[in-house]
């Protein structure tokens, strides 16, 4: 297991109404925690917070709102909730676009996400493409290859992390166990940094 493998890890799903953020929290837990259904409006109208073990370590899912959508023309008190739900210990964000579907709204994403969680979110940001199923054969690379230049630069902004997930295929271990993998190597990147910055800073005071 990685060095920042942990007993317990947090992961916050953020996207857009219709990315699939409820499915794929559902495939993460491995059962049906959260309401997903096919519907032209929002589904998930408030946080929801889920905790499964997953391979021998318990995992919380948070379920979140479109924050910015119309139905949430204030989204403060729910960004509030959110926070609340985020236990102490590791957090990651996972933000959620469903592949081949990019409008003017996921454009603005990263840095509607990084005005309400600080800028510094991407740094714990991996980009979750939902219905993997779609790319039919062409691998996640090859798409992106080909791509509109903006949602390359999402990418490029979220550090080039990236994972797929087929959510008709929920009873997949292996993509819950690939995206924990990426989890435990971005934690790791992460405590490595806040300690380059802390003996940075213990330069400077000395």
């Amino acid at each position: 297991m990685a060095a920042a493998d942990a007993a317990h890890v947090t992961l916050v799903l953020l996207g857009r109404t219709g990315s699939g953020k409820s499915c794929c929290g559902n495939t993460i837990l491995g059962r049906k925690g959260f309401q997903s259904v096919l519907s032209t409006k929002p589904v998930t109208t408030e946080c929801e917070k889920q905790t499964e073990s997953i391979q021998g370590r318990q995992v919380t899912v948070i379920d979140t709102p479109d924050f910015f959508g119309d139905s949430f023309p204030d989204p403060k008190s729910h960004i509030d909730t959110c926070r609340s739900l985020v236990s102490e210990g590791p957090c990651i964000y996972l933000l959620v676009l469903q592949l081949g579907r990019f409008t003017e709204g996921e454009k603005k994403l990263v840095e509607q996400t990084e005005s309400l969680f600080g800028r510094d979110v991407t740094q714990r940001m991996i980009i979750l493409f939902s219905y993997g199923d779609d790319l039919e054969g062409i691998t996640i690379q090859d798409f992106l290859k080909n791509a509109q230049i903006d949602l390359k630069a999402l990418v490029e902004k979220c550090g080039n992390r990236c994972h797929v997930f087929n959510n008709r295929n929920t009873r997949s271990d292996r993509q819950v166990t690939v995206l924990l993998k990426n989890v435990d190597f971005m934690l790791d990147r992460v405590k490595g940094t806040m300690k380059k910055k802390n003996k940075e800073s213990d330069c400077i005071v000395l």
